[in-house]
């Protein structure tokens, strides 16, 4: 995955011709994809020598009820739909704004 102007075009609709390949910087991590188990997490190095943590599996999660603004920590049983990709509903996967 890359994160650079190189591959836009111009205000004229034209290809620029890229004047340098790509930089290590440029290049971005790929997603955890979050679903439920035992707690398990990934170590990413980024950049600057700085880590990111990010969680593989999840057994809790903080629900939020929107009628009465309360928030609990609550076990996962299973994922039941989630709006923001039908794949990810089919996996499992928890993403913010999943129906569990």
């Amino acid at each position: 995955m890359w994160h650079s102007d190189l591959h836009k075009r111009k205000p004229t609709g034209g290809k620029r011709k890229p004047y340098r390949g790509r930089r290590k910087f440029e290049k971005g991590g790929f997603p955890v994809e979050t679903v439920p188990g035992p707690e398990e997490r990934v170590v990413d190095r980024v950049r600057g020598g700085n880590i990111k943590v990010r969680l593989k599996k999840a057994e809790t999660v903080q629900v939020s009820d929107p009628k009465t603004g309360k928030t609990v920590k609550a076990t996962i049983i299973r994922v039941v739909r989630n709006p923001s990709n039908v794949e990810y509903s089919r996996r499992g996967v928890i993403t913010k704004g999943t129906i569990i």
